[in-house]
């Protein structure tokens, strides 16, 4: 009797072939919706490493099902095994395709008798009940409908509003602690027309000790048409991230965040905003093409009606002219960043994002990349992002300086003016470095009395001296506005000081106005800002928890 129901066991294999064949279709859709989920995780950098992972998992999951079955057939009584064999597909199997697809090929050999019913037993009629190829389908039907929302929901970043927090409006405490141009551009960018608007970005990320980190809070900024913003900060304040925001790749955390690219709402509209965006980031897009062959695939990508024209006068602009049959990823790191920056440029997008576009150039590249950005500017709007208080000040008509929230924001003038020392100059005695401390005294007296608010630098030595001036009477009224025929310039200093080169001795002086590396660290300085500083980590219920089972685990062990 046996040997005849394993015989004819073997029938329903090509008997029941389409059933069979929508059981193989279901199961590769699940495959490629967990493949495709993968790659776009954070912790798989690689499609190889993608098969990897999917291919460890479905092992494991394959081993757990074996040894369920095998412990079922060899432990429990006879009568029953059927039943909880039953239960254990109807469990286990929904989180395991791969299981699925064992039962079906189970069923499809009759082994251990999965096609007999009754006593005595005979074939079963039905192929597609329920516990036949019937729960197998099913569940590989429901499992690739999951996986596939999944895959949709990371795509296109679908989140559910009840996953944001409600953004609470700022204390007093906060407001008083802002800069008044920060409040202004905050009350500026909500009546705006410009180019880009980003309102109250915020982003957290959970820290690997369980808590909420803050990378942005709060940011609003708005870049008008023909415009170039430079962002500046230190490592870690926050750059990338807003980048990251406007591009699309991640979400801000807060309700009432918003990001507009003209009248182009840019959180519901991704695709139509995306279409107007040039975006040069940190990383070097690169692959086993040429320069000239990368910037026509990008055109054709953006639509360009004549690609290679466009393509040839891009490699022009970037100064790529000798690399342009070259292969790209042989490139040095400076071209490299020349094509990139060629590649965000394709197609005239009236938005370009520029996450530190200079890096690793040569001062020369560097001008030649400023010459040609100075170009592509009028019509559109610029957000740059840099390191380099020099391409901030060259490049930039308005800065902001940003460590998490939005420090201040101006043209490089006005922080000049208002954070910036006003001028540096530096005197040599005709004596140095011989020179008496009564001569260093009594030009030290001098400038004291002739320059209101001079401040020494550091210390007089071997008979030279520096000081810091300010630019405007610091004894003046501070609601009388002085024009600029009232304050200190070059000029003027150089003036002062050859007038007075004899009576005091000297040999050689220099007057040098702020540079804005100067202004970049006094604003860092006065809102308590260090580099490299440790990200703060908001202590929520998760945190305490983890924290206190942590502590607790290894008690559990003794």
């Amino acid at each position: 009797m046996e040997s005849r129901i394993s015989f004819r066991g073997a029938v329903p294999l090509w008997h029941h072939l389409p059933i069979v064949g929508i059981r193989n279709l279901t199961l590769r859709k699940v495959a490629t919706g967990r493949l495709c989920n993968l790659s776009r995780s954070p912790s798989v950098s690689t499609a190889l490493m993608t098969q990897v992972v999917v291919l460890t998992r479905n092992s494991f999951l394959l081993l757990m099902y074996f040894t369920g079955i095998m412990n079922m057939q060899s432990n429990l009584p006879a009568h029953e095994v059927d039943n909880a064999i039953r239960i254990f597909n109807f469990t286990f199997n929904l989180i395991s395709p791969v299981g699925n697809l064992v039962r079906a090929l189970i069923i499809s050999m009759n082994m251990f008798s999965s096609l007999c019913r009754g006593s005595p037993p005979v074939m079963a009629s039905y192929p597609g009940e329920i516990t036949l190829y019937g729960g197998p389908i099913l569940y590989l039907i429901g499992q690739s409908l999951v996986l596939f929302l999944v895959l949709m929901t990371v795509d296109h970043k679908w989140t559910a509003g009840w996953g944001h927090k409600t953004k609470l409006s700022p204390d007093a405490e906060v407001r008083l602690a802002r800069e008044p141009e920060v409040s202004e551009e905050i009350q500026r960018v909500e009546h705006a027309t410009d180019g880009l608007r980003a309102q109250h970005l915020e982003r957290t990320f959970k820290h690997r000790n369980g808590g909420i980190m803050t990378a942005v809070d709060d940011l609003t900024f708005g870049i008008k048409r023909g415009e170039v913003f430079a962002v500046v900060g230190p490592n870690g304040a926050g750059k990338s991230t807003t980048i990251d925001m406007i591009r699309g790749e991640i979400q801000p955390s807060q309700k009432g965040s918003s990001l507009h690219l003209e009248s182009i709402d840019m959180m519901k509209d991704r695709r139509t905003a995306r279409a107007q965006m040039g975006v040069c980031p940190q990383f070097d897009a690169v692959d086993q093409m040429t320069c000239v062959e990368h910037l026509e695939f990008y055109a054709g990508i953006r639509g360009v009606s004549d690609p290679k024209r466009n393509a040839q006068q891009i490699v022009r602009a970037v100064g790529l002219e000798r690399f342009a049959e070259s292969m790209a990823s042989k490139l040095s790191g400076g071209n490299k960043r020349k094509l990139s920056l060629g590649i965000a440029l394709i197609g005239n997008p009236q938005l370009v994002l520029l996450d530190e576009p200079s890096s690793g150039m040569d001062p020369l590249a560097k001008r030649t990349m400023w010459k040609t950005l100075a170009e592509f500017v009028p019509g559109r709007s610029v957000l740059l992002t840099t390191h380099s208080m020099e391409e901030a000040d060259c490049l930039a008509d308005r800065v902001g300086v940003l460590a998490q929230r939005l420090l201040d924001v101006g043209t490089t003038d006005h922080l000049r003016h208002k954070h910036g020392y006003g001028f540096h100059i530096q005197l040599i005695c005709k004596s140095a470095p011989h020179t008496t401390t009564d001569e260093m005294n009594m030009v030290k007296e001098w400038i004291e009395e002739q320059i209101p608010g001079a401040k020494e630098e550091g210390y007089a030595y071997h008979g030279q001296v520096r000081y810091n001036i300010p630019a405007h009477d610091p004894n003046a009224d501070a609601m009388t506005v002085q024009t600029e025929e009232q304050g200190l310039s070059v000029g003027r200093l150089f003036v002062l000081l050859e007038e007075n080169k004899e009576k005091l001795g000297l040999e050689f002086y220099s007057v040098s106005p702020s540079t804005f590396d100067e202004v970049f660290l006094r604003v860092m300085e006065k809102h308590h800002v260090e580099e490299e500083m440790a990200p703060v980590v908001k202590k929520d219920w998760k945190y305490w928890v983890k924290t206190i089972g942590k502590g607790l685990l290894p008690f559990l062990f003794i």
